[in-house]
């Protein structure tokens, strides 16, 4: 039994729309205990400049057209040869690669096919194994961080997976090029999203700078690499949930009459060490 969902996505900016078309073919996995897991995941985006879109539509009206007239408008055009600008992103389960007729593979080394305008990046996405695995792919190529993939984050800080995995779109000019055609996304996240990334990335990397909206800011919070003495003064708040202002302000006496004080500082030292 195979199941296809297909989605349509209208992105509406100033100057321009961004029409996206996501194929997903779900399929039962005996890797996976027999469960029905998303095989394949295609994505075909289509940037139409409000200036293209008024010389192939007639009587078209950007500011005033409703998304759903404009849906069926699009859905007659040949979109790929007359849009502005074109971008395909694909992932694929092991060697299960039918969206795209001319990418069948039987020698397969990864962990996933993976495909962005016809070239081959599965090396840079070789992320670790589970069910989930396409769609922690495409977050981090479009840049998203969410608690489903922070574990592929946290291997970033390690030096597993390549910087050049999150956030590929942006790295290889795609969002440049669109936000030059049809001005930039007025949804950045919000202050929810920085707050989430925030605390995430203190967790899991140490960083507890400023941090922006953008790749090259989040990247630097990402691979961000806490010093001992740091690591050192956030165990000991941990362990002992307190300060380490507070801590340095008790005497001898407080803490050497504490004996699980003094042998958890112990265990941090020589962990540090």
């Amino acid at each position: 039994m195979v199941n296809f969902l297909i989605r349509e996505v209208i992105e509406k900016r100033s100057n321009g729309i961004i029409y996206s078309i996501i194929t997903k073919r779900f399929d039962f996995s005996n890797k996976f205990k027999n469960e029905l897991v998303l095989a394949d995941l295609l994505e075909q985006r289509f940037v139409f400049s409000k200036k293209t879109l008024e010389s192939l539509l007639n009587n078209f009206d950007f500011d005033n057209t409703k998304l759903g007239v404009l849906l069926l408008k699009l859905r007659r055009l040949e979109k790929k040869s007359e849009c502005d600008y074109f971008t395909e992103f694909s992932t694929h389960m092991n060697n299960c690669v039918i969206l795209t007729n001319d990418k069948k593979n039987s020698d397969n080394t990864y962990s996933t096919r993976t495909y962005l305008n016809g070239d081959e990046v599965s090396a840079i996405f070789d992320i670790n194994d589970g069910e989930d695995k396409l769609y922690r792919i495409y977050d981090l190529y479009h840049g998203i961080i969410n608690p489903r993939n922070e574990n592929e984050i946290y291997t970033i800080n390690l030096g597993i997976l390549t910087p050049d995995s999150y956030d590929l779109k942006a790295l290889r000019d795609i969002t440049d090029m669109e936000d030059s055609i049809v001005g930039k996304s007025s949804t950045s996240g919000g202050e929810n999203y920085l707050n989430y990334l925030k605390e995430m990335l203190y967790k899991k990397t140490g960083f507890n700078g400023d941090l922006e909206l953008n790749r090259d800011s989040i990247l630097s919070a990402i691979t961000y690499k806490i010093s001992s003495p740091e690591l050192i003064k956030r165990q000991i708040e941990e362990k002992l949930s307190t300060s380490y202002e507070e801590f340095e302000k008790m005497d001898e006496s407080t803490i050497f009459d504490s004996k699980r004080i003094l042998k958890r500082l112990l265990r941090l030292f020589k962990k540090a060490n």
